[in-house]
């Protein structure tokens, strides 16, 4: 079990945070949030309370009855007052979704705005080490990062700065000597994109959409970030803020303007399950159609968008079976959605997103599907008509997805020197649902590695994937065993081999590819978000493993 300083630094990471962000949010120095985090000292009641209804923490008073306990008396004298806002504000950056309304809202500052908390975050040696945890008990530890600091108090200040510089020092002695003689590391090192990070701003005063507002929350963290990459016109443009509101007199179930969405009360209240409707919303806000643009489409593309990202606990919903005599995709909705998924799976690979563009820079429609297709839009409807099958072989699954822009690119190194463990490097910014993932994997020495996803600590649930260097593989949720093979002939055996790893997570069916070959598909219910990563496994012999070409979808 965590320690409440741990439990402290694992919710600020979670979020994408770093220590100042932290700090500007509940009105402290940053040199406290760093010794609140090494357990050097211990919050005051006053700043216990703001963290709770920040993170979620729940403090135990017998967790500070320590030896030397040490309270930051000095900053509470001058401590505001906590404010009461009837907006609740929630933050985003991908990693893992606030479950906790934030009290004081305060702008974000995503990585991608601030190219040097980017840095730190990434790249310091003390940000990287994973603690390893049994094979079957997987857990995250987090080793306080080393954060810029901006300290009031001038003695404090010049004597962490020397503090600073000699630790700094011992890193960089330590990681030569580790270069230099060729030792094993725990750490991981990322070049990466990703998304920034996105803020939900939930207007709510009714007790009874609380947990609602909830499911939402964790919706908009998944798909957002997936839709602005794929359905903006230009993701580093598009709405940083979103407002979900909840009104009484709204005549249809939700409406959009602009970045607002608006649910109708009853309504969400009475189908408290629908989250995929948000994901329907949101793709409305993203489109930005000039007028004259095809009704049919954006209802459509906004339906479309709902079958592939859901989230996958979407369960209540789906596009229509088949087509009826007298449909047709110019009237929009699930009719249109199924439309276009059954163009993407038998013409062009990207005809979506490339009819999405064609409309968002006002080129012709009609002409850039003929370009696309070498048909209009009537001779395929025919041919859809006569075989709307929409259920994609694997390799066109494949095919199609790993066709999209990547949401995400990186490499790790993973190394786990302790038996029986296993170490685990998440994609920071990342927190899905449906997802396609796919790595060069080259296992460098020990028993295997893979990937964890969907990922959530909260419930403890995740998948497993582990490919060994004698050409095993399985795959595991958390309590059970999925798919196992003494041997697969698409795995390439031995050490220093690259095998391409590929997995697409789509609602409750996980599909497995390995050198772009399809392995197996399996249909489980155990997890339906959580963070992604890579991973290094240990059995009894010290594990290296490096992931290059990782992009995620």
């Amino acid at each position: 079990m965590m320690k409440w300083n741990e439990r402290l630094r694992y919710e600020r990471k979670s979020r994408g945070w770093t220590q100042i962000m932290l700090a500007e949010k509940i009105g402290i120095n940053t040199y406290t949030v760093s010794r609140w985090e090494n357990g050097n000292a211990f919050p005051h009641p006053f700043y216990r309370e703001k963290l709770t209804a920040l993170l979620g923490i729940s403090f135990k008073e017998k967790e500070f009855l320590q030896d030397d306990p040490e309270f930051d008396h000095s900053t509470y004298k001058h401590s505001p007052v906590l404010s009461e806002v009837e907006q609740v504000y929630y933050e985003h950056s991908g990693s893992s979704p606030l479950s906790t309304p934030v009290v004081q809202p305060q702008p974000v500052t995503s990585l991608a705005q601030d190219p040097q908390a980017y840095k730190q975050e990434m790249y310091w040696l003390g940000d990287h080490f994973f603690s390893p945890r049994p094979l079957w008990n997987i857990s995250i530890n987090h080793v306080i990062p080393m954060s810029p600091f901006r300290p009031s108090n001038w003695y404090l200040r010049h004597r962490f700065l020397m503090e600073s510089t000699i630790l700094f020092t011992v890193l960089l002695i330590i990681t030569a000597l580790s270069a230099s003689h060729g030792l094993p590391s725990n750490t991981h090192t990322q070049e990466t994109y990703g998304p920034p990070s996105y803020t939900l701003m939930i207007q709510n005063a009714d007790p009874s959409l609380q947990d609602t507002s909830q499911h939402l929350q964790q919706a908009f963290s998944t798909v957002y970030p997936q839709l602005v990459n794929r359905f903006a016109p230009d993701p580093t443009t598009a709405a940083r803020n979103v407002t979900l509101r909840f009104v009484s007199d709204l005549s249809s179930p939700a409406a959009t303007s602009s970045s607002t969405i608006t649910f109708r009360s009853d309504w969400i209240r009475e189908h408290p399950t629908d989250v995929g409707l948000f994901t329907y919303e949101l793709t409305l806000t993203l489109e930005r159609y000039p007028s004259g643009a095809p009704d049919w489409f954006s209802d459509g593309l906004a339906n479309y968008a709902r079958s592939v990202y859901g989230p996958a606990n979407d369960d209540d919903w789906s596009l229509p079976d088949g087509v009826q005599p007298q449909d047709s995709y110019t009237q929009g909705g699930t009719v249109a959605g199924r439309f276009l998924l059954w163009l993407e799976y038998n013409t062009t690979p990207n005809i979506v997103d490339q009819l999405n563009h064609a409309l968002q820079t006002k080129q012709s429609f009609s002409d850039t599907f003929r370009r696309l297709t070498h048909h209009t839009m009537g001779e395929l409807w025919n041919q859809y008509k006569a075989q709307p099958d929409i259920t994609p072989t694997p390799q066109q699954l494949y095919q199609t997805v790993t066709s999209r822009k990547p949401l995400y690119q990186s490499f790790f190194h993973v190394a786990s020197s302790q038996a029986h463990m296993l170490e685990f490097a998440y994609a920071q910014g990342l927190y899905l649902s449906n997802f396609a993932m796919q790595a060069d994997m080259t296992i460098v020495s020990g028993d295997g590695g893979g990937f964890i996803f969907r990922y959530d600590w909260r419930s403890n649930t995740y998948y497993r994937l582990r490919v060994s260097p004698d050409g095993s593989f399985d795959l595991v949720n958390r309590t059970d065993m999925l798919a196992a093979s003494s041997f697969s002939p698409a795995i390439r055996q031995g050490f220093n081999r690259t095998n391409h790893l590929t997995i697409i997570a789509q609602k409750h069916t996980i599909y497995l590819y390995i050198n772009n070959q399809f392995i197996t598909q399996l249909d489980d219910n155990a997890s339906n978000y959580g963070t992604v990563g890579m991973m290094a496994v240990n059995l009894g012999d010290s594990t290296d493993v490096q992931f290059d070409k990782v992009q995620v979808f």
